[in-house]
């Protein structure tokens, strides 16, 4: 309960304790020990008086005796002379005495034994009717120059009982009024204590409750600038500052740290050991589809794939590196992607980082690198199985017409061209990797885009093309690999139009870039596969492709030649509408590729 209360109300509650010890202590002590200490007092005080009167010369010094007495509690002093004469009394002025010795001795009895017998204490009770209480008297006989006096001293019976109790009730009293003007002395100076403390406190509240995430400045308007409370409020500013410097510095470091993290292409989740998800970047989201601010402080199940979970359970387990491959389908894309799972001690048990890479694209260059050889050793095969046949035909019949000879034979000429071709067109993907200045020139563009007009129609005799170039327009590179780059696009432009569309190859030139545009009417190009047209090894249509001798590595020599002449190569096309494909080229690329060099 004490843990509850504030600390004035405990220092309050101290004093309270501290009186009612003193109450229940202090009283017992004074009844036991205030009896005899007034007992031994007032018999102090007796002998006192006696010496006094023995040393006394005349009745003027008794007289100044009593009335130094005067103020004695509980004592009352009576002195009388030779033949009963009333000296004088404490109590009383006009003490009465009665002048018959009979009647005198009647009533002081105490007294006359006193004369009688000198020098002798004589103590004696009687009941006082007036007090209503048993009164004590005590006389002595004192020999004053050959007089005999008689000192008469007389008090309750009780007086020692009534100081103990006055004594109790001061004692009580002085305790009570004590612990009340301590208690209000204590609160009072601990209320003016606590005005900095409470200045602090509040200072601190909304911070406390929560409304506000860093700590104010606390500021003090009451106390001294050198006392400690003022100390302590510039202490808490300065760990306050510091505190803040390295939250604002941690705060800094792990945003840096979610920039760099943001930028890789591998997507990361690091989970703690409770299976919570501490941080995930950008890359993960594009991955599995739901968002690092969804996904923070959440449990790891809520990318709904049990294979993720139990990858890391099981890492967290094993304690090792655990690779798997995962197909995900996200917004009806598939996906592979390779998840590594790193176990990472941590405070209270073995956390998980998850490293997961995109295999798509390499999964479909493997395919494709695949399918190449595939078609590439089909393509070698069909030819090859031709001349074969045609070969031992000739072999076996040596007789045969000449018509037929001559047949035979050129048909084992056109396969030799079609092998000669896929080979060429491989050691062309292989030779445009290098670009030497030696091979470098200036090309009129005109006489270029011609040349390939005729190259075209040399195959493709009923194609309608239309070339358009200013003769003034001219390109620094290589005039071969240009040529095999434009003539690949003039012979996919003939291969996919219908007979007498028109095809339109030109050549314009804006500020320092030459664009060479071929245009066709043909079947299009479907959206999905505008964005992979250039990639090595990718047909739109595998079966029709095929059927047309193409090897899916057109394009994607003609985008590496443009870009070793640090160009750009782009397509547009609507499906059904035809096609156009444009060639960016620099006026002298050698220019930008010094300005890249420096």
């Amino acid at each position: 309960m004490l843990k509850k209360l504030t600390f004035r109300s405990k220092l309050f509650s101290f004093h309270i304790i501290l009186a009612l010890i003193l109450l229940l202590i202090l009283p017992p002590l004074v009844t036991s020990y205030t009896p005899p200490i007034v007992t031994m007092l007032l018999q102090t005080r007796i002998q006192d008086l006696v010496k006094s009167i023995e040393n006394s010369s005349d009745e003027e010094t008794l007289h100044k005796i009593i009335n130094d007495r005067l103020a004695l509690a509980f004592l009352r002093i009576t002195i009388f002379g030779p033949n009963y004469r009333l000296i004088g009394d404490s109590h009383l002025y006009d003490l009465t005495v009665p002048s018959e010795a009979q009647v005198f001795e009647e009533q002081y009895p105490e007294v006359v034994k006193a004369y009688q017998e000198p020098h002798v204490e004589h103590t004696v009770k009687h009941k006082s009717f007036v007090l209503d209480r048993t009164i004590v008297t005590i006389t002595h006989g004192i020999n004053i120059d050959g007089g005999i006096y008689v000192l008469r001293i007389t008090h309750p019976e009780k007086a020692p009982e009534i100081v103990t109790q006055m004594v109790v009730f001061l004692t009580t009293l002085s305790i009570i009024i004590t612990a009340i003007k301590f208690s209000i002395i204590s609160w009072i100076a601990v209320s003016r204590l606590f005005v900095p403390i409470q200045e602090i406190l509040s200072s601190i509240k909304a911070y406390r409750m929560g409304k506000v995430h860093t700590l104010p400045k606390i500021i003090l308007n009451h106390g001294h600038p050198d006392d400690d409370i003022n100390h302590l409020a510039e202490t808490l500013n300065a760990l306050n500052m510091q505190v803040q410097e390295q939250i604002e510095s941690l705060s800094s470091k792990n945003e840096e740290t979610s920039k760099i993290l943001d930028t890789l292409i591998e997507g990361i989740i690091a989970v703690k050991s409770d299976m919570t998800v501490i941080y995930s970047n950008q890359s993960s989201k594009k991955m599995l589809g739901i968002s690092p601010e969804r996904l923070k402080g959440k449990y790891i199940d809520k990318i709904q794939n049990e294979k993720l979970v139990e990858l890391v359970r099981d890492c967290q387990k094993e304690k090792k590196i655990i690779t798997i491959l995962l197909d995900l389908n996200n917004k009806n894309t598939e996906t592979s992607i390779t998840v590594r799972a790193y176990a990472v001690p941590q405070k209270g048990g073995m956390g998980t980082v998850l490293v997961m890479e995109d295999q798509t694209l390499q999964q479909k260059i493997i395919q494709r690198q695949k399918d190449f050889v595939s078609n590439a050793s089909h393509e070698l095969k069909t030819p090859l199985t031709v001349i074969k046949g045609f070969a031992q035909t000739l072999s076996e019949n040596p007789d045969l017409p000449i018509d037929t000879i001559q047949q035979v034979t050129a048909r084992i000429a056109s396969n030799c061209e079609r092998m000669e071709r896929l080979v060429r067109t491989l050691l062309t993907l292989t030779d445009v990797e290098h670009l030497p200045p030696a091979r470098l020139a200036e090309i009129p563009l005109h006489i270029l885009l011609n040349q390939c007009q005729e190259y075209a129609l040399s195959r493709y005799s009923d194609a309608n093309i239309i070339v358009d170039c200013d003769r003034g327009i001219t390109v620094l590179g290589d005039p071969d690999l240009l040529e095999i780059a434009i003539v690949n696009l003039l012979y996919n432009a003939c291969k996919y139009s219908e007979l007498g569309k028109k095809i339109h190859l030109s050549a314009e030139k804006e500020n320092d870039m030459v664009y060479i545009s071929c245009r066709d009417e043909g079947i299009g190009i479907p959206d999905d596969s505008i964005d992979h047209i250039f990639d090595r090894f990718y047909r739109v249509d595998e079966a029709r492709t095929r059927e047309m001798g193409g090897s899916g590595l057109g394009l994607s020599i003609v985008k590496t030649i443009i870009e070793k002449h640090f160009g750009t190569a782009s397509a547009k096309s609507k499906l059904g509408k035809g096609s156009t494909f444009t060639l960016a080229v620099p006026e002298d690329f050698s220019k930008i590729k010094n300005r890249r060099s420096s």
